[in-house]
């Protein structure tokens, strides 16, 4: 006998709301629900985005002042229905009529040459054709510059961008509230979101499927395992024979499976050489708070530190 997948839960957010137990389809057919289901998709949507709150005394607006579901949904459904599905791009991601870019400028000087001073660490390295640097008396660090013959610059400017609304999560949804998220991305919050949606959408309590399967029987994923892998960051580093420069990376990671809901986090650093670990192990290099604890060495059982 085959053995066929099962579906018993799913979950995730989308502009129109919470995947699970169908609210974002409730909510995309809103202009056709009435009764019940309209104040029950109403009012959940409404604590998703901050407008109210569930507490033990029931829903409760900003001030504490308690509601019921009817309530709820007459005061909260205008701003429900404009702070989902497909509306402007809002100004928590970016201004559409603002947009920064940088604007081509062709300068043709006046009398063949004009003269401008700059300090010497923005002077670019090899010079622009044209170009002519020479030392301001008594000031080590600035010099003349001379450009001959036509420049061509770019300005940092603003342009208004054609598309401006798009789909985006409900207006005051904030995925990584929910958890230790700091320095995630939001597509890795939103997933880390969307599986405890999932998990919690199977009516049957986490610790209970932890007691009856395996660890092994559960399926995993991961995401954003390294940080940049690009010249300037990660691969970089793994391609140097000495240790670099400090390199601003984040590395961040997320899995579920028989740990979920536990706060265990691990961090592994990579260090390409000896000299590297001696660098990074050295006193004053290496910190760590209550909450954390580590290994390094070139043997991983040769040097732990923890708190």
């Amino acid at each position: 006998m085959a053995v066929l997948p099962v579906v018993v839960g799913y979950g995730g957010f989308n502009p129109a709301g919470r995947s699970s137990f169908d609210q974002a389809y409730r909510r995309m057919i809103l202009e056709s629900l009435d009764g019940g289901d309209r104040v029950r998709t109403i009012a959940g949507l409404a604590c998703m985005m901050g407008l109210v709150r569930w507490g033990e005394a029931g829903y409760l607006d900003a001030q504490g002042a308690r509601l019921d579901a009817a309530a709820v949904a007459e005061t909260c459904a205008r701003d429900v229905v404009n702070g989902t599905l497909i509306r402007r791009i809002e100004a928590s991601h970016f201004d559409p009529d603002a947009v920064f870019c940088h604007r081509p400028l062709a300068l043709e000087p006046a009398d063949g040459a004009f003269r401008f001073r700059l300090p010497r660490r923005q002077l670019p390295e090899p010079l622009p054709e044209g170009w002519l640097a020479e030392p301001v008396p008594n000031d080590g660090d600035a010099v003349w510059v001379t450009a001959r013959g036509c420049q061509n610059w770019r300005l940092p400017a603003t342009q208004v961008q054609g598309v401006k609304a798009a789909g985006q999560l409900p207006r005051g949804f904030d995925p990584g509230v929910g958890y230790q998220s700091r320095f995630q991305p939001r597509g890795l919050q939103m997933a880390v979101a969307g599986a405890s949606d999932a998990i919690h959408s199977l009516g049957v309590p986490w610790e209970r499927i932890c007691a009856a399967v395996r660890p092994d029987e559960i399926g995993t994923y991961a995401s954003c395992a390294m940080g940049q892998l690009g010249e300037e960051g990660l691969g970089g580093m793994f391609g140097m024979n000495s240790w670099s420069a400090p390199i601003p990376v984040s590395v961040s990671g997320a899995s579920f499976g028989a740990q979920i809901g536990g706060s265990n986090t691990k961090a592994i650093i990579l260090l390409n050489t000896g000299q590297a670990v001696k660098v990074f192990t050295h006193p004053g290099k290496l910190g760590w708070d209550a909450q954390a604890s580590g290994t390094a060495g070139a043997d991983t059982s040769a040097e732990k530190t923890g708190g």
